[in-house]
């Protein structure tokens, strides 16, 4: 702030000076600019509806049927973005992956694993 001079001060309330005039004339504008800029919320444009996510039983199906028929069903039952609400709802870790393929393939491995009794008799 020490380089400021004597002119860039006086140059400064001139600019301030004649805004001052045009919000004394008309005190609206402030407010319109002010209600113009003021950050809209933008509704997405496509809600996913995850009540269809939280009804599925992946154990369940797990448990009921092969590897690769669990991929399948995946796949034709849900989308992407159910799938990655999946992984989240059921804490099976993180997948950078955004194919379709590769996120049920992911899920039907993690379900496959978890539904085995570790502590069976061998």
């Amino acid at each position: 702030m020490g380089d400021l001079t004597r002119n860039d001060i006086e140059s400064f309330l001139k600019v301030f000076d004649v805004l001052l005039r045009k919000v004394k004339n008309n005190p609206d504008i402030i407010l319109d600019f002010i209600n113009s800029t003021q950050v809209k919320k933008v509704p997405k444009t496509k809600q996913t509806d995850f009540s269809k996510v939280k009804g599925f039983d992946l154990y369940k199906e797990a448990k009921e049927k092969s590897n690769l028929e669990l991929i399948q069903e995946l796949k034709q039952q849900f989308n992407v973005e159910e799938l990655r609400f999946l992984i989240k709802e059921l804490r099976l870790g993180s997948v950078p992956s955004k194919s379709i393929d590769s996120l049920a393939e992911y899920i039907a491995d993690q379900a496959i694993k978890r539904t085995t009794d570790v502590f069976q008799n061998q």
